[in-house]
């Protein structure tokens, strides 16, 4: 995922010193950062996509969707290794 910034932003992030084209390489094209949970089948059960990428998805909700596969019996490798980590096991 990624969004296109225009003319007149580029401007202004260029005004304030930010080279994006050096920094990305792929012009006043930025990313947006994006978490999603996805079992074996290929089906998302949660999701977290935000253009600011100062805000993340939870940690708490990130474990609910991780529940959520393993209530619904879809495999997820690792899961159990993830919530042992966190205490949560």
């Amino acid at each position: 995922m990624a969004v296109w910034v225009p003319t007149r932003m580029s401007q202004m992030i260029a005004g304030a010193g930010w080279d994006i084209p050096l920094y990305q390489g792929t012009g006043w094209i930025l990313p947006i950062p994006g978490v999603f949970i996805v079992g074996q089948d290929g089906r998302i059960s949660s999701a977290h996509v935000d253009p600011d990428y100062r805000r993340r998805m939870e940690i708490a909700d990130l474990l609910r969707g991780v529940d959520q596969l393993l209530d619904r019996r879809i495999p997820v490798r690792g899961a159990q290794k993830v919530q042992q980590s966190a205490g949560l096991a």
